[in-house]
């Protein structure tokens, strides 16, 4: 329990460094944005609030292999190089804040 209260806030110190070393949402990454499909979007979403492709894939009632395909895509689609970038694009354009202010 300790390991995963550890690595919970590991991965929270992690992406609000990333949010704070000046990077900031740009029409760039708005018209990125528009690029993804609805699914897409909400896919995206999930795993910001650091859900994993499983548990995507039950709120979603996707495969997890579909659930990767889709991050994958947006990888490639965003121009991105690795989930970390991907979900700090999605806390930076303000996707799944607001689930995560309803668990606190």
């Amino acid at each position: 329990m300790l390991s995963d209260r550890w690595l919970s806030y590991w991965q929270h110190a992690t992406i609000s460094l990333g949010l704070t070393q000046g990077t900031k949402a740009t029409s760039d990454e708005s018209d990125k944005l528009l690029r993804l499909s609805i699914k897409q979007c909400s896919v995206l979403a999930l795993l910001a609030q650091g859900n994993t492709a499983k548990q995507c894939a039950e709120k979603l009632f996707l495969s997890p292999r579909t659930i990767e395909s889709h991050k994958y895509r947006m990888l490639d689609i965003l121009e991105l190089d690795n989930h970390t970038e991907l979900v700090r694009f999605a806390m930076r354009n303000g996707l799944g804040l607001e689930s995560q202010s309803k668990r606190v």
